[in-house]
């Protein structure tokens, strides 16, 4: 009898035992489904704050071209003004014969 008392005692801890490590098992699941949901969300967050990052920089830097033209006015001019001072200094020397 006391026998049987002790192996119904350890087949109920066993049987609580292997509830509780289906529970887990269950719980381990659910945290990884939450996982993937959640590092699917930090990508398309990530996508689309490029997007927006990208569309701040057209907008901001699209009405604003005249920044490049004054820069490509003012090489023209600076090469323009060193070629002709090159072609006085050539016509101003000596000839040699």
């Amino acid at each position: 009898m006391k026998t049987q008392q002790e192996l119904d005692q350890v087949m109920r801890i066993m049987r609580s035992n292997i509830e509780k490590l289906t529970e887990r098992g269950d719980k381990l699941n659910e945290l990884t489904l939450r996982a993937d949901a959640l590092h699917e969300s930090t990508n398309q967050f990530g996508k689309t704050s490029h997007t927006v990052i990208q569309k701040t920089m057209v907008r901001k830097y699209h009405g604003r071209p005249y920044f490049f033209y004054v820069y490509i006015t003012l090489l023209i001019l600076s090469l323009s003004v060193a070629i002709y001072y090159i072609y006085l200094s050539m016509s101003a020397s000596p000839k040699l014969k």
